[in-house]
């Protein structure tokens, strides 16, 4: 995974993967050390992660019936600020920044949050069009927006699956052709779900959501996320 950097849509892995170089540890011998693998592992401790939705049915994803939905008609975004990290102390509240890695956390500072947490973090630059789901109070950097759904509350679950979706789209953007809050990411498209009673969709005649009136199916994404294995975990 540490390698993922080299390989986007445009350059992929489907020849070069063989040539890979891994640096990995090993013994006296020069071979690779596989028990020091497996005991660096087992030295961390944690317990065995089990889940109860080994057996459970997932719901299909019948991706030919979703619809449209426009990023600034669905969502609340907001841009996050700008601080000055070399002038702040380690402290408590999760500082998320345009990161790929550890959930789009990269530091802890002693400043005050300035999100209440339970929101989706994007990113519009460094790792463009990451999406993560943050649930406690942090500080959103200036690289990042912060998307909470309007006229609804978000949680963890739906929050999860539009994550997925979102970082789906990812491959459209790049440091050259960043994903701009003001013009392109509010006009961007993403395609969900949508609600259906006696096999027609339901209409919202105020046009919440969309100017077709469709209702994104929050019920389903809620669902879908819960049955998936070790769903009962998060």
């Amino acid at each position: 995974m540490a390698n993922k950097y080299r390989y986007n849509y445009g350059r992929q892995a489907n020849k070069t993967l063989p040539d890979l170089e891994l640096k990995l540890p090993v013994t006296d011998k020069d071979i690779p050390d596989w028990e020091f693998m497996e005991k660096y592992i087992k030295s961390s401790h944690s317990k065995p992660l089990t889940t109860k939705n080994n057996n459970k049915k997932i719901p299909v994803l019948n991706v030919d019936k979703w619809e449209e939905f426009i990023f600034d008609k669905l969502f609340i975004i907001k841009r996050g600020s700008s601080l000055y990290i070399a002038d702040s102390e380690k402290g408590n509240t999760p500082y998320a920044s345009a990161s790929g890695e550890n959930n789009g956390i990269s530091d802890h500072l002693n400043v005050q949050p300035n999100r209440t947490g339970n929101c989706l973090v994007i990113n519009y630059d460094g790792s463009i069009g990451d999406s993560y789901y943050q649930p406690e109070p942090f500080f959103a950097s200036e690289k990042i927006v912060t998307v909470t759904i309007k006229n609804k509350d978000m949680n963890s679950y739906i929050a999860l699956f539009l994550a997925s979706v979102i970082k789906k789209e990812k491959y459209r953007f790049s440091y050259g052709r960043k994903w701009t809050v003001e013009s392109t990411m509010k006009e961007s498209i993403i395609k969900l779900p949508i609600q259906y009673r006696n096999g027609k969709p339901v209409i919202d005649k105020k046009l919440g959501y969309s100017k077709e009136g469709y209702i994104p199916d929050w019920r389903f994404m809620e669902d879908y996320i819960k049955a998936l294995p070790y769903g009962d975990r998060i």
